[in-house]
């Protein structure tokens, strides 16, 4: 933490600051001559694109059992959690109710502070629970999309150690128990809480939940029942609770860079918290907060802090409109409870201008939307903002490495310029530092430069589970590196121009070519595959394979798809597939994705 203490430093040293300034430092706060609030402060070079930021708020000094317990206290009957499609509204005092009797249920297992806890389950009341019930006892959580097939799942459980496994039986076209028993057969054979697993060792414990879409209710063999955890004991049973520090490890999410295996990415609940409270403070609007509506999976970074922690942190409530992203459901919600805010991805408020039947409900209410999870264009801001008559539209940048948010544009600057509002990502969150190098120099470059973006600040998360090597390489010298390239202008907004690294970003999930070229070549058909984005107008990227085949191998595009259903998730299906005989490459024998790209988007006739 050598930043926070040269910037506070920094910003008590008023003599030095007036130094500062005078040497060309510019104040971002100065650009209005409007009267909206407007707290953020960068301090940026006139000079090279470097930028730290202040404002008058604070960083989050609780743990999250402290909000519980203080929102249960203040604000009682106010509502938290509003699940529309499961018809459960859950206020502040229901909630600790709630995760009190959880967590005295789950010391049963003999779970102990800092182990790993996975849960494989969509947005529901359920996961809400659990998930605070985990924190509350300082236990790690493993997010996973319920939509990973056996391959991920092995995988990610064995990478994390988890003790415990929260699941539904059956979920549509998902069948979770019986992916379990291919894994572990050992199951069927053990009491709850026994399994001793060879293919995953750790694991001991795994929790069902009835399917929501299923009338009949089972149980089954060697898992316990996920109502066991709700009933509260009673009021003699004496639990003694762990002590939580902001620097506890947290949360574990999956991400990816151009290596062939996901990465678990450990974020600490100060990490959390405080990107979660610095991106809803610097937003600039507290009505933007009275009802929220958040369809965006809990298991992404951006619908994990905007469903469970901002609600906790902002005393306000959050409405969570059906188990995975639908747009019927999303508009229904709204209109039920008379939502404020909307947060989504491009995708999303894409489908919502386009579907037939946004007319037939009444969205009046809705005043304030939030962008975050993948890049958008100017064009579909202001169709949103000529739809609906907004009153302010945020735009933010993040990764999950950032647990959360890193910048983002604020209620001001609609009325400063189209160009702040509409085409940067904002300005970085206050307590952080930014700047802009050159990718072969690592020198700062001049402003209005591309390069790319490396950030410090209290949000930053901890490193990459079990990979030392990996998380060295993601720091330099304390920075971490986005791999994004942006530029940045003289009052520190930030614009975005591309991503250095090969992630596709296909409606606001992180979508990784080397992980599915090493799932593609496992056919035994293929001889070498490549995998890339293509620009898509509703899902903002697409994939596209180009494979290479084996001598004499006749596999057509029908039958890879289906030979990729069920092994791995069908997001990460190619949608389009090429065969070729060799790929393009340069001098140095490196495979040119860009050209690969260019000649795509002409051949499928795509729009960039």
């Amino acid at each position: 933490m050598h930043f926070m203490k040269n910037f506070k430093k920094l910003i008590t040293d008023k003599s030095k600051l007036v130094n500062l300034i005078n040497r060309n430092y510019r104040v971002s706060s100065k650009l209005s001559s409007h009267n909206e609030p407007d707290n953020i402060k960068s301090y940026t070079n006139h000079k090279i694109s470097y930028a730290t930021t202040t404002s008058d708020y604070h960083l989050v000094p609780y743990s999250i059992r402290d909000l519980i317990d203080l929102n249960a206290e203040q604000v009682p009957n106010s509502l938290v959690f509003g699940f529309a499609h499961q018809s459960v509204n859950i206020t502040f005092g229901e909630l600790k109710q709630r995760v009190d009797a959880f967590v005295s249920n789950l010391t049963d297992l003999g779970l102990k502070k800092g182990d790993r806890v996975a849960f494989a389950l969509p947005n529901c009341h359920e996961l809400a629970v659990a998930y605070l019930a985990a924190a509350n006892l300082g236990l790690i959580s493993v997010l996973l999309n319920p939509a990973y097939q056996i391959t991920e799942f092995e995988y990610m459980l064995k990478k994390t150690g988890c003790k415990a496994l929260f699941i539904y039986d059956t979920f549509k076209h998902l069948n979770h128990l019986e992916l379990v028993r291919k894994l572990c057969p050992e199951i069927d054979s053990s009491k709850p809480g026994e399994l001793n697993s060879k293919v995953l060792p750790d694991l001991r414990h795994v929790v069902v939940l009835n399917s929501p879409l299923v009338a009949e209710k089972k149980s089954y063999k060697g898992t316990y029942d996920f109502n066991k955890f709700i009933q509260p004991k009673s009021q003699s049973s004496n639990i003694e609770l762990p002590y939580l520090d902001i620097d506890d490890s947290n949360l574990i999410l999956f991400t990816s860079g151009t290596t062939g295996k996901p990465k678990g990415a450990l974020m600490s609940t100060g990490s959390l918290l405080n990107s979660a409270y610095l991106s809803t403070r610097a937003a600039g609007n507290p009505d933007g907060l009275k009802n929220i509506c958040n369809p965006i999976p809990f298991f992404h970074i951006f619908g994990f802090s905007a469903g469970f922690l901002i609600p906790l942190l902002m005393q306000t409530t959050t409405v969570f409109p059906f188990y995975f992203p639908e747009t019927v459901t999303t508009m229904k919600a709204i209109e039920a409870y008379r939502c404020v805010t909307l947060r989504g991805t491009p995708t999303q408020f894409f489908d919502l201008l386009h579907h037939p039947d946004r007319k037939k409900f009444d969205l009046s209410c809705l005043e304030n939307v939030v962008f975050g999870g993948s890049t958008v264009s100017p064009k579909l801001l202001k169709e949103m903002n000529e739809n609906f008559k907004l009153k302010m539209i945020n735009v933010g940048y993040g990764m999950t490495e950032t647990s959360f948010c890193h910048s983002l544009t604020n209620y001001a600057d609609q009325k400063r310029s189209f160009k702040k509002a509409y085409e940067s990502i904002g300005r970085p969150l206050p307590f952080t530092e930014t700047k802009i190098v050159d990718p072969k120099t690592r020198q700062i470059v001049p402003l209005h430069t591309n390069g790319e973006l490396l950030i410090k600040g209290p949000h930053i998360f901890k490193g990459y589970w079990d990979e030392k090597e990996k998380t060295d390489e993601t720091f330099e010298n304390g920075w971490l590196k986005t791999g994004d390239i942006c530029s940045m202008d003289e009052d520190g907004y930030i614009y975005f121009k591309s991503r250095d690294k090969e992630v596709i970003i296909r409606g606001g999930a992180n979508l990784y070519p080397a992980e599915i070229e090493t799932f593609l070549r496992t056919n035994s058909q293929i001889l070498d595959a490549q995998v890339f984005g293509v620009p898509d107008e509703r899902m903002g990227e697409e994939i596209c394979a180009w494979i290479k085949l084996k001598p004499e191998s006749k596999l057509t595009a029908e039958e890879l798809k289906s030979f990729c259903k069920s092994k791995i998730s069908q997001f990460k299906i190619p949608k389009y597939i090429k065969f070729v005989d060799k790929f393009p490459i340069n001098a140095n024998n490196k495979i040119l994705k860009n050209s690969m790209r260019e000649q795509a988007i002409i051949e499928y006739n795509l729009k960039k």
